[in-house]
């Protein structure tokens, strides 16, 4: 298994290393597995030069839906590629945004390929289109929006099922990767940009006995219910990371104030198969400079654990 983590990790790295500057590899040490055994070891495709992936035309589209009493506001970008169904990407925007928060890597993906998915979680903003309030939000309840929203996106027409990726961003990095261990026999592959799992650390310093909780509090800027303390509380983070076997991309930066880096560095060593890169200079989100080189390290995971033959093709006329 420790040779298996090492083949990941110089895979990704060699792929990674000399295709940009402003990021550094934080290569980690082989971590063994603590509950779910590794799998086989991820086909690996070679991946374009993000130069040289072709790019075609998409087309946005509202795709909402309900599930029990909740309405989710989606959105889908597909690639106007010739081909009838695509490789796709759900992404998870963070506390307090919208889904137009991951819009650039939704453009990003959609031009090269990879049909892709924004949506609003259930109360995650006080301007969300879907459904509730903050006061409704927790973390386990942004994982059932995500796992009702897995469940859309695999009933697409027009989604290749075989080949379903999550990213999140913030707080929604730590949900993506909490669906992503429960399902992660749908799951292809995760990315993670800046995960909030300094959420319990917080909760903690801020009281030190649940019993003090009061019914609002303040996080990340944001004012949420008791409820969202005692459900961040509640995970073992440690135990959720350490099972799940797939691969992972981490990529966090070197300036993060609201979640030092620290906490991502700790989370690379847990996940079985995971890659850590260091944006270089980058706070909590990465601004227009640090976008190439981002876009370029997400496209190099995506295409590695995706057949080339699914994703490249001739526009059509």
């Amino acid at each position: 298994m420790k040779r298996e983590t090492q083949r990941f990790r110089k895979r990704i790295l060699t792929g990674l290393l000399g295709m940009f500057l402003t990021l550094s590899a934080c290569a980690k040490m082989p971590a063994e597995p603590q509950s779910t055994p590794i799998p086989a070891e991820t086909p690996a495709f070679s991946p374009l030069p993000f130069e040289e992936i072709p790019i075609v035309t998409y087309y946005s589209e509202e795709r909402s839906f309900s599930y029990g009493d909740h309405f989710v506001y989606t959105e889908a970008f597909v690639p106007l590629n010739g081909m009838e169904t695509h490789p796709a990407v759900i992404l998870c925007h963070g506390i307090g945004n919208d889904h137009t928060s991951v819009n650039h890597f939704a453009m990003t993906f959609a031009e090269r390929g990879f049909l892709t998915i924004t949506f609003d979680f259930c109360g995650g903003c006080a301007d969300c289109q879907s459904s509730g309030t903050m006061q409704d939000m927790s973390i386990l309840t942004e994982a059932e929006d995500l796992s009702a929203v897995i469940d859309h996106v695999k009933a697409m027409d027009d989604v290749n099922p075989d080949y379903l990726f999550l990213l999140g961003q913030s707080q929604g990095g730590v949900v993506a990767s909490l669906e992503a261990e429960k399902r992660q026999a749908e799951v292809r592959g995760l990315i993670l940009m800046y995960p909030a799992y300094n959420v319990q650390d917080l909760t903690e310093q801020m009281y030190p006995d649940p019993e003090d909780i009061p019914e609002t509090g303040e996080i990340y800027d944001q004012t949420v219910s008791r409820q969202y303390f005692l459900d961040a509380l509640s995970v073992n983070f440690e135990e959720v990371r350490k099972g799940f076997a797939k691969d992972v991309l981490i990529l966090h930066g070197s300036e993060d104030q609201t979640v030092p880096i620290s906490y991502s560095e700790e989370a690379a060593k847990e996940f079985p198969r995971a890659a850590l890169i260091k944006v270089e200079g980058a706070g909590h989100g990465f601004e227009l400079p640090d976008a190439p080189s981002v876009d370029n390290a997400c496209m190099s995971f995506l295409q590695e654990h995706t057949p080339p033959d699914l994703i490249y093709q001739t526009q059509k006329e």
